[in-house]
């Protein structure tokens, strides 16, 4: 039920929906929808793209969301940060945020404990805006599917762990009589950290084991018998398992931060190679052919078209990967488009049945092209967390073309100048 008006501050309010993934996502950008009513204000929904959060199955679920609060009105973004906490925060000090709508899930073990933590989090930062919990309905999040090895085995790690961790055994007892058991011990500390930091915490906490049972089978007194008594075995059991422990988690994190730097590294590096490119030519055609191929590239495989006006009519530039086709609706959404500037065609609220989505190059001197969008399966071409990207490609369209009629502008003014000169 939307939130009694009577407790409603004068004060403009904004409202912002953090989208996570699983069945929370969508009860949460009800929410903040019915907040943003109720308030009679206006409202947001992001999406924090953390690192342990990299994958695509993550991407889709917050798409969904993102795309529902898209329908609704909201302004989607998302924001790469290290933490949920961080992403927020940071968007929370560039913004006039009053409401945040956040979703729980039922999760058990270390994960619970984490996300239970992030209202605690966000206060403790300073954050002023009021906190709204969505407790899930829901059972709990299906666990994601590891990414595989290339070698396609699952126990490969184990096995490799297990013949690294006997490996240094046999250097061990080879360096026994000049050695003794304590620095033996430490021998071992390669193995564990190694495959921890290479295979993940389970491989080297395998290693931890396997290293203990063999010093204590080999180097405690009297050898070969397992002594299960022996203090000094309890004793490496803790420092190698913690060894082990650590070392995975800190390893797993950085491999999911670096991979989510080098994402957003490649993003923008495309954005810079487009730009390039674009600078490069200086004719329509040209521009029109390099818009339709980045876009297409950067957009994931769409069909796309740009179309100007010449003589008075509106004539298809060049389009990418073949050449496109328009219904009647798709005729019209383009025509719509051209003459009031505004985005038109599939996934947009103007002639939405249309196969195509059209968007205004716009710029100082007006609309100076379109470019449409189709997908092969004929849903909505852009999905709500790409759009940001979108918005920058169009933006750096519309540069590129606003150049183009100005050196037309500037050419056609210096031709009587020229003339008259000479005259």
């Amino acid at each position: 039920m939307p939130p009694d008006l009577s407790s409603v501050p004068e004060h403009p309010r904004t409202v912002l929906a953090a989208i996570g993934r699983g069945s929370t996502s969508l009860t949460v950008v009800r929410r903040a929808a019915d907040l943003a009513r109720a308030f009679r204000c206006s409202w947001e929904a992001v999406h924090i793209v953390t690192p342990d959060a990299f994958d695509r199955n993550s991407d889709l679920d917050a798409a969904d969301a993102l795309t529902q609060a898209a329908e609704l009105g909201a302004a989607v973004a998302r924001i790469p940060a290290a933490s949920v906490a961080d992403g927020l925060c940071a968007h929370l000090e560039d913004s006039n945020v009053t409401d945040v709508v956040l979703g729980t899930h039922r999760r058990s073990g270390w994960r619970a404990l984490v996300q239970g933590r992030l209202p605690t989090d966000l206060v403790d930062r300073g954050v002023a805006a009021q906190i709204h919990l969505v407790p899930s309905a829901a059972g709990p999040l299906p666990k994601r599917g590891k990414r595989q090895l290339k070698s396609g085995d699952p126990a490969s790690p184990y096995w490799k762990t297990a013949g690294l961790t006997v490996l240094t055994a046999a250097v061990a007892l080879a360096l026994s009589p000049w050695l003794s058991t304590g620095a033996l011990s430490l021998l071992f500390l390669f193995p564990v950290i190694g495959t921890a930091a290479l295979f993940g915490t389970r491989p080297g906490l395998l290693s931890a084991a396997l290293a203990v049972l063999l010093t204590n089978f080999l180097f405690v007194q009297p050898h070969f018998a397992f002594k299960l008594t022996a203090v000094q075995s309890w004793v490496l059991a803790v420092v190698l398992g913690l060894a082990g422990a650590h070392t995975g988690f800190v390893t797993s994190e950085l491999r999911r931060r670096v991979g989510l730097s080098d994402r957003n590294a490649r993003e923008n590096a495309s954005l810079a190679g487009f730009a390039l490119h674009l600078t490069r030519v200086s004719d329509w055609a040209g521009t029109a052919r390099i818009v339709c191929s980045e876009v297409s590239s950067l957009m994931g495989g769409l069909q796309t078209v740009v179309v100007r006006e010449i003589a008075g009519e509106l004539k298809c530039i060049a389009s990418f990967p073949g050449e496109a086709m328009f219904s009647p609706v798709d005729t019209t959404a383009l025509e719509w488009a051209w003459q009031h500037g505004e985005e038109a065609g599939s996934g947009t609220r103007i002639l939405a049945d249309a196969n195509w989505q059209f968007q205004p190059l716009r710029t100082s001197l007006g609309t100076l092209a379109v470019l449409g969008l189709a997908s092969e399966d004929g849903r909505d071409p852009v999905r709500a967390d790409q759009k940001v990207l979108l918005s920058t490609l169009i933006a750096q369209a519309a540069l590129a073309h606003e150049r183009l009629r100005l050196e037309d502008d500037m050419r056609a003014a210096g031709t009587p100048s020229k003339s008259a000169s000479k005259g």
